[in-house]
């Protein structure tokens, strides 16, 4: 049961973590298999959280290069 999670979108990863959310929520599963789901689980919202992250580096860096570009024009 176990993913690779190395080249996987963000929204695989997220489409991923819903659908163990959905599958932990219905209580219809063994014990065993909760743990395995949860532990797949930390590492999709890790995938996900690292996607953002870098996301928002990015956007923070494209941001300081507009407001240099702002302050060049004045």
């Amino acid at each position: 049961m176990t993913r690779n999670t190395d080249n996987i979108s963000f929204e695989g990863a997220l489409s991923q973590l819903e659908s163990i959310t959905e599958k932990l929520k219905e209580g219809k599963i063994t014990l065993e298999e909760s743990l395995e789901l949860y532990d797949q689980g930390i590492k999709y919202y890790k995938v996900c959280s690292n996607i953002l992250e870098h996301a928002n580096q990015k956007i923070r860096l494209y941001n300081k290069e507009l407001n240099s570009f702002k302050e060049a024009d004045y």
